[in-house]
């Protein structure tokens, strides 16, 4: 059988003081992700900018594992 290799979005939604918020925790949250794209799982991630409401972040895989573990860490 052949290997398929499927993709899943995380959505993070926030409100309006997103911003000033996640200041403690960006830099642990980045190490994360650049973890993920280390390990080939994550594809790209980013911020929603206008307005400034959440981010998104691609993952690919054969299942959605990778995107849960991120989202449960």
């Amino acid at each position: 059988m052949e290997h398929q290799v499927k993709h899943f979005l995380l959505f993070y939604e926030a409100d309006g003081d997103y911003a000033v918020r996640r200041t403690p925790f960006r830099a642990a949250h980045l190490a994360h992700a650049r973890a993920a794209k280390e390990r080939g799982e994550l594809v790209l991630a980013g911020g929603l900018a206008d307005p400034v409401d959440g981010s998104v972040l691609l993952f690919r895989g054969e299942t959605d594992a990778a995107a849960r573990r991120f989202a449960e860490a």
